[in-house]
């Protein structure tokens, strides 16, 4: 039940991190307009804005013009949620590290899929990274480094 509450954690967590970017990205506020779809413009449904349930209700496809729904929010959803349902952290500072580096890398990660450049001032949040990898991560350690490097 734990891991099941980290990985929902995780998700949500890449699923605002990724919209924010990329709505930063279009220079929209944070809340208005609400969720559109990116080819037709139809507001989204608050069912089809549930991290990664969405995208698989809808079969990956636009409810209404039957487009392609690109993958990059689920993909990060779920990278995000799996890393936090691996990674058990010993204590509150290496949680909040690993908070951090997966936000930092998200957003790294969504603005270089999106406009092709990443803020430098962004590579800050790798610096708790050494929180993490110092840490004594058990057998899981190869699949959380690779979670890890497939954002970066």
């Amino acid at each position: 039940m734990e891991q099941l509450i980290a990985f929902l954690t995780g998700s949500c967590l890449a699923s605002f991190i990724v919209t924010m970017t990329q709505r930063h990205l279009l220079e929209m506020g944070p809340s208005s307009p609400r969720s559109l779809c990116d080819h037709c413009a139809h507001p989204l449904a608050w069912w089809q804005l549930i991290p990664l349930v969405g995208f698989a209700l809808q079969l990956g496809r636009c409810r209404w013009c039957k487009k392609n729904i690109a993958p990059w929010s689920s993909v990060c959803e779920l990278t995000c949620g799996t890393w936090l349902a691996l990674y058990n952290p010993l204590d509150l500072t290496e949680w909040l590290a690993s908070l951090v580096l997966l936000t930092g890398l998200s957003a790294m990660a969504t603005t270089d899929w999106y406009a092709g450049w990443m803020n430098p001032l962004a590579l800050t949040s790798l610096l708790p990274l050494h929180l993490i990898a110092l840490s004594p991560l058990g057998i899981e350690q190869p699949a959380l480094f690779l979670l890890v490097a497939g954002l970066l």
